[in-house]
Order: structure tokens, then sequence, then C-alpha cells
């Protein structure tokens, strides 16, 4: 499968990194975790290329009324994302504390 990332997803890759970032100059993180929370992420986005269909519905597809899947990554994090034949198109990347019902403020993907 072919895996495209949304503007919103990348919005969060680079909203958590920073942040991930920030607390490290703090010495509150470890000083390269955003690093590999980076790395992790990545990993996982292209794990979608095989084993998109195997993760379950997310508690978002009520909501949002779309058939979202959602798989965990990092120890907190999740990726949302839809199939469309043979593309997977992430959503969001969201920690599992962030709060279901915060729409995807993204396009619909044509079929």
């Amino acid at each position: 499968m072919i895996v495209l990332t949304s503007p919103s997803a990348n919005r969060d890759v680079e909203r958590h990194y920073e942040r991930l970032k920030h607390l490290a100059s703090r010495h509150i993180a470890s000083p390269r975790r955003h690093d590999i929370w980076f790395a992790e992420a990545e990993v996982a986005i292209l794990a979608l290329r095989q084993d998109a269909l195997i993760h379950p519905l997310a508690p978002e597809h009520k909501i949002w009324g779309r058939k979202v899947r959602v798989t965990l990554f990092a120890r907190g994090y999740r990726l949302l994302y839809e199939i469309h034949a043979d593309m997977v198109w992430v959503l969001r990347v969201r920690a599992q504390a962030a709060d279901p019902q915060t729409p995807w403020s993204g396009k619909r993907l044509s079929h």
C-alpha cells in the first residue's frame, strides 16, 4: 500500500517533536527523546504499508462518521488513518490522552 500523510498529521508530528525537544532542553526529558520519538513515528507510519488492515477502528470513527483506524507507537501516541483502496491516509498523530472528539481538520480524500 501507498502511505500518505495529511497536512494535519504533518503538523502533529512537528508539534510533538518540538514539545519533546523543549522538554529535553529543560532537562525534563532525555536529551535525544525527540529524535527517538521521530524515528519511532516514521517506523510506525511506514509499517502501515504492510499492516494497515490489522489495526482496529479508532474511537473517533463513531464521532467522525468515517472508518478511521488506529495504531499505537512510542509509548503513548496514536496514528489515526483511513484506508482507500491501496492507499493509507494518515489523518492525525495524537497522544493517547487527546480528546477523541477533536475533529480532523483536513479535506476528505477523494476516492
